[in-house]
């Protein structure tokens, strides 16, 4: 869908290299950082699919220090932002980007030991086309390798919806750009792939804290991702949990 892309394209050209270009919840990126740390192998080929403008990447890389990292997405602002910054301080390493699609990526099959995206299945308009983009990372990554996907979810939305309910707070609903992964869905089609998998909650903790708990205290809805009660929850996350809120998750999925 054309207006998707017109929409990460501005995000792009506004934002440039800043954080804000993917999301501006900077609590949650954070986790997502350390999760994506957590289950990638080191001195590997990496693929990060839908890198946006590398902000994550670069983080990332600097942990695991992979053989080889590709960073993809199929914004060229986004690309544009990231090749500035490589070119400013990450030539060292073995890193590089290009602009590329998740349901077509230009790479032979096997080529990577691990494939992961963050935020990337959700922005495709239905199932079908979810599934398409999740095969290509199953292809291009080796037998014995590993894709990772961390993605929103529509049953845990729906679990802290209910509580907001009860609080009697107003749900929160999905962006026009945004297609939550199912989890039955999910699970069969690993399934009926016969490969091993396991989902990893990571941030219950921060969404119960940010999205129900902030308000309730504060007593209204407050926009934006910056306060110290997004401090205050990614930091008790990394010692908690509450899967069962946890609208993002890690799919980690073992190609046999």
């Amino acid at each position: 869908m054309e207006f998707i892309k017109r929409y990460w394209d501005s995000q792009g050209k506004t934002h440039g290299s800043a954080a804000d270009a993917s999301w501006a919840d900077h609590g949650c990126i954070a986790l997502e950082v350390r999760t994506l740390i957590d289950v990638l192998p080191r001195q590997a080929r990496l693929l990060d699919v839908g890198c946006a403008n590398g902000h994550a990447t670069f983080r990332i890389a600097e942990a695991v220090d992979p053989a080889e990292m590709v960073g993809v997405d199929y914004s060229e602002p986004m690309i544009a932002a990231a090749r500035t910054r490589l070119e400013k301080d990450g030539a060292r390493r073995p890193l590089r980007f290009e602009v590329a699609d998740v349901k077509a990526l230009p790479f032979p099959d096997g080529a990577f030991d691990a494939v992961y995206c963050t935020r990337v299945l959700i922005n495709l308009p239905n199932w079908e086309e979810q599934k398409k983009g999740l095969q290509e990372m199953m292809r291009v990554c080796r037998s014995g390798g590993r894709v990772v996907l961390l993605e929103a979810f529509h049953e845990p939305l729906m679990r802290l919806n209910a509580a907001r309910l009860a609080a009697g707070l107003k749900p929160l609903a999905e962006h026009d750009f945004n297609r939550y992964l199912k989890e039955d869905r999910l699970s069969a089609f690993l399934e009926e792939k016969g490969v091993a998998w396991s989902i990893r909650p990571f941030a219950g903790i921060y969404y119960v804290g940010t999205r129900l708990l902030r308000e309730l205290l504060i007593g209204e809805r407050i926009e934006g991702f910056d306060s110290p009660f997004h401090d205050a929850f990614r930091a008790l996350d990394e010692r908690y949990d509450a899967g069962a809120f946890s609208v993002q998750q890690a799919v980690v999925i073992d190609l046999l």
